[in-house]
């Protein structure tokens, strides 16, 4: 067996023992590698871990406060492998809540030696490797602190031959000649810690233990599959030869030479389309168009083993092309930002000119819009319901082979189904989205609301309400006219986007009036944030043509408090608006601090 790893973590240890069929796809054929996406409870998972290192680094105590903690959550936030805003804004609650939780019921004066400690230990002739989030001075030894966000709670008897918590008090003694007295795992969803104590005779026993599971890692020829319980969990499922689609292998040995080549190709098939199908769950996740086509160069790049991808959006308000997407490793990406569609073309074949009326006109001959291949670069076009949403540019494989006929089918199959899930993204966008402004519609900001409230009953969390009112905007459309009305009310929106985070929700609510959610945030933030916004539009000059405007807006502010209902909110928010208005406008008014309604 080739490409034997020298360098083992717990994970790559309790995957074999679990299954080698598993740890031989994950830890030497690197299966896993080829699709390699972020999810939710990964993002969020190393969020918390980097937030609690980087505050017990602080060593003034007295900086040591909730409010910090919540704020660094907010600094070190991971925003990757959401499928949508609202699932972030449900993780990043949760978060909150359980800091909020683990500061209350742990010691916060507590100064570690060591957080988030990286280890390579070596023991013959390959090395342990893994992160310890904490090691803690107990005295006549150091305690092991194992931060987990999951949800699984092991019992005493499983906890004490945890494998990872062994290699850590192992690789402890080994790096520092720190003796680790205690173990201990933290659940922060549940509040909850567990710990048990080690001696000499169980680093011995460890050691030996690890050193037997290398021994036959590196004697095993076949890596078989064995059956267990995770195996309706497991990510290989349906390319196992023991439970899945997988090819069984070949035993005879007169056998092996003949079916040696087939048994490869069918191998990688099978690899592909799990790989595929797993690609294909999490487009159809994904309901925010900004955020596939964000994500689609790293998609091909997983599946076809490719090295460069661009992506162009068909804009039908310009009808143009943009540069939407690329891989990182793109070079002369300014080149292509600047470069024609037609030029575009004709770095492919010139005879592909007449189909520009085509794409634009959204024809009725729109499959004759194929897939071309010229000097080892691949032209995809994007298809869905008869339109063309883009097309996609792939070159570069990782071999340095050619594109085959078998590359070329299955990146256009992921590309199709991109297609489908991009056009029901835009649909649903289009769905919930004012379509002058570009910000969500009343009925998506009422929805939205009743579900921030659930939440907040439920975690325990707060948000707040912002009302805005342009001032006198009427005096707008009757002196200039609705079109520059409109543009008004598009600019203004532009600048209300850019004045919140990505998880707050922006809304025209009605006319020139505008809603604001803003999430985790309560009364003092909020009120930051309006004066902050009010003095962003007062400092703006609003060009429409050649005509330049200056603008205020009123804003009525109102933070949740728990027990409240959606009309509550509204209709206190609607009067610290009004508050606003009838005071002379261009000012914040928040409704808490009204003397009397």
């Amino acid at each position: 067996m080739q490409n034997l790893p020298k360098y083992f973590s717990a994970a790559a240890l309790l995957s074999y023992l679990q299954c080698p069929y598993k740890f031989k796809l994950l830890y030497i054929d690197r299966v896993g590698a080829l699709y390699k996406k972020t999810k939710p409870y990964q993002a969020v998972g190393d969020t918390i871990h980097k937030v609690l290192a980087e505050f017990f680094k602080i060593r003034n105590l007295e900086e040591r406060t909730v409010d910090k903690l919540l704020y660094m959550l907010d600094y070190f936030w991971i925003s990757e492998g959401y499928t949508s805003k609202e699932q972030e804004a449900e993780f990043k609650h949760n978060a909150a809540f359980w800091l909020r939780n683990f500061y209350a019921n742990n010691d916060m004066k507590v100064t570690p030696l060591y957080v988030e400690e990286f280890f390579r230990v070596g023991l013959e002739d390959f090395y342990l490797t893994g992160k310890i989030d904490r090691i803690d001075d107990v005295g006549d030894g150091v305690e092991i602190i194992d931060y987990k966000t999951g949800g699984y709670i092991p019992t005493e008897n499983e906890f004490a031959t945890d494998l990872q918590m062994d290699i850590y008090a192992l690789c402890c003694w080994e790096k520092y000649k720190l003796f680790p007295k205690i173990v201990s795992q933290i659940f922060l969803q549940y509040n909850q810690k567990i710990s048990v104590s080690k001696t000499p005779d169980n680093l011995k026993e460890t050691k030996k233990k690890i050193i037997d599971i290398v021994r036959e890692i590196y004697e095993n020829k076949e890596f078989l599959p064995v059956r267990n319980n995770l195996c309706p969990y497991c990510d290989f499922l349906t390319i196992c030869p023991e439970v899945g689609m997988g090819v069984k292998v070949v035993k005879q040995k007169e056998l092996e030479k003949d079916f040696r080549e087939i048994t490869k190709h069918l191998e990688r098939s099978i690899n592909d389309l799990h790989m595929l199908n797993r690609i294909s769950l999490d487009i159809s996740e994904i309901l925010e168009s900004e955020k596939l086509i964000a994500s689609t160069p790293e998609f091909i790049k997983g599946l076809a083993k490719v090295k460069k991808v661009v992506v162009y959006i068909y804009d039908e308000e310009k009808q143009s092309f943009y540069l939407a997407s690329w891989s990182k490793s793109v070079e002369n990406i300014n080149l292509l930002q600047n470069i024609s569609f037609i030029d575009l073309l004709r770095m492919f074949n010139t005879t592909l000119e007449n189909l520009t009326e085509t794409l634009v006109c959204q024809g009725s001959d729109i499959e004759d819009f194929k897939i071309i291949t010229r000097d080892e670069i691949l032209f995809i076009p994007m298809l869905s319901r008869d339109k063309v949403l883009g097309f996609i540019l792939v070159a570069d494989k990782e071999d340095y082979t050619k594109f085959t006929n078998y590359d070329i089918t299955l990146i256009q199959n992921l590309v199709r189904h991109i297609s489908v899930a991009l056009n029901n993204a835009q649909l649903y966008e289009l769905a919930i989205t004012d379509s002058l402004t570009k910000v969500f519609i009343q009925r998506y900001f009422m929805s939205r609301l009743e579900y921030e409230i659930l939440r907040c009953e439920r975690y325990n969390t707060i948000f707040s309400l912002l009302m805005i009112d342009i001032d006198f905007f009427k005096r707008i459309n009757d002196t200039y006219g609705h079109l520059v009305g409109d543009a008004v009310l598009k600019q203004v929106a532009q600048v209300f986007l850019s004045s919140v985070r990505t998880t707050d929700i922006v809304c025209r609510y009605g006319g020139e009036e505008f809603a604001i959610l803003l999430i985790e945030c309560g009364s003092n933030w909020a009120e930051k944030i309006a004066y902050r916004i009010k003095e962003k539009i007062e400092n703006t000059i609003f060009k429409i043509n050649t005509l330049e405007l200056k603008l205020t807006i009123s804003i009525g502010v109102k933070t949740y408090f728990r027990g409240m209902k959606s009309r509550d909110i509204i209709e206190q928010a609607d009067k610290a608006l009004y508050v606003a208005k009838s005071s002379g406008r261009n000012k914040v008014v928040v409704y808490d601090k009204i003397s009397s309604v």
